[in-house]
């Protein structure tokens, strides 16, 4: 090793005190839990990855869960295509295309998504109110709230399922011929 300012060769390694160190190959250690080599950087549970000038931006793993934590402004991810995919690479969560569609996933099987017109659903949707659209189970009513104020839907009227309501009275039904 040839010595200059600011390097030196010790028993426990090189100590560069001033200037730059370049690696070429192999694997550096940089302190307790810090590994970099020219494939990756290693850091050990909670180590954090910071960004800016007040560290605002942190990157790191707790031992339990990967965080991207952002501590001032929005986190903007940019991209004509963004895709949220399960730990498995397998299946999509989720899908946002730039001046298209939005995706979303229920077992890699595509459930809701924006259209120019307004939203697409596969499937029933259920409201927690009581509500069920679309065809949630085989017998479903299509209604709004608990059912208790909708009236006037005479029973036993083709194409209209009344199970479950006790009163009716009037009804506009339209755009159905």
């Amino acid at each position: 090793v040839t010595g200059g300012k600011g390097l030196r060769a010790t028993t426990g390694g090189l100590v560069v005190s001033a200037g730059n160190v370049k690696l070429t190959a192999g694997i550096a250690s940089v302190g307790a839990g810090v590994t970099i080599s020219s494939d990756f950087i290693h850091l050990t549970d909670n180590s954090k990855l910071q960004l800016g000038i007040a560290s605002d931006l942190q990157i790191f793993h707790n031992g339990t869960n990967s965080v991207i934590q952002d501590a001032s402004g929005g986190l903007n991810v940019k991209g004509a295509q963004f895709n949220l995919l399960n730990a498995a690479d397998s299946e999509y969560i989720m899908r946002a295309y730039e001046n298209s569609s939005v995706d979303l996933y229920y077992d890699n099987n595509k459930k809701f998504n924006t259209a120019g017109a307004g939203v697409s659903i596969t499937g029933g949707v259920q409201v927690s109110s009581g509500g069920t659209f679309g065809s949630h189970n085989a017998n479903a009513a299509v209604y709004y709230g608990d059912g208790s104020n909708l009236t006037g839907i005479a029973q036993g009227v083709a194409g209209i399922n009344t199970t479950g309501f006790s009163t009716f009275k009037d009804v506009s039904i339209q755009g159905i011929t």
